[in-house]
């Protein structure tokens, strides 16, 4: 299960590991590899050495299943590919109707608190009757997430965004572990750094840029949400 393998991802960490990738199991039917049919998910789990040690260990301690453990370079290589692809398979498992624009993309909070992550977008799921594909790096508690929804109903994004990055930020975590603020977040930024950082934000701004011509509706004055159902 997704809270099991956010478990085995904390005990993985301290046998210090080189990555712990995660696909949910939207993404596994697009890999050339049967699985389990009660699999929910797959962790890429790369050492740089001690690999028999580290083998032993994950099979004492995870609660998961071990599904393959590749030491070639080219069967490495394979299953890296069916990583970086993850992206790809989502966007192609999504049909053209349901893709909405992607506000949650790519939250992150402590490792310890991953499975909190996967239970919010669990609820957030029942709540508005929507789907999601996640994939992302584990290890560092960083996950992708895409929402699935019927773009008619578009303006769920508004509650499921606050709500979601209430809760991360509750978690210790932060809005975007990667892809920046942008468009889509900028409204959020004041959440997530306070009100007396966010007034240093918006007195930079106006020094450097008075007239809005560098980024304009970003960061410090978002556009308002309703602009995104363009997108």
């Amino acid at each position: 299960s997704l809270r099991n393998a956010a478990k085995d991802c904390l005990k993985i960490k301290e046998t210090n590991p080189s990555a712990i990738e995660f696909v949910d199991k939207s993404t596994l039917k697009n890999f050339d590899f049967k699985f389990k049919k009660n699999t929910d998910c797959l962790l890429f789990v790369e050492y740089d050495s001690d690999i028999e040690k580290n083998k032993n260990n994950l099979k004492n301690f995870a609660d998961g299943q071990i599904a393959k453990i590749s030491k070639s370079r080219k069967e490495i290589e394979k299953w890296w590919k069916f990583r970086d692809l993850a992206l790809s398979y989502s966007l192609k498992s999504i049909k053209q109707e349901d893709r909405i624009p992607h506000i949650i993309e790519d939250a992150t909070v402590p490792l310890e608190k991953l499975g909190n992550l996967f239970s919010i977008i669990e609820k957030l799921n029942k709540k508005f009757h929507t789907n999601t594909v996640m994939y992302g790096h584990a290890g560092n508690g960083n996950i992708h997430v895409r929402i699935i929804s019927n773009r008619k109903k578009i303006k769920i994004l508004d509650e499921i965004s606050k709500t979601y990055f209430e809760q991360i930020i509750e978690l210790g975590g932060t809005i975007t572990g990667e892809h920046g603020d942008g468009i889509a977040r900028s409204r959020f930024i004041k959440n997530q750094y306070g009100p007396t950082n966010y007034q240093l934000f918006k007195k930079i701004k106006e020094f450097f840029d008075p007239e809005e011509i560098l980024n304009p509706g970003k960061i410090t004055k978002p556009r308002r949400f309703s602009t995104l159902e363009k997108v």
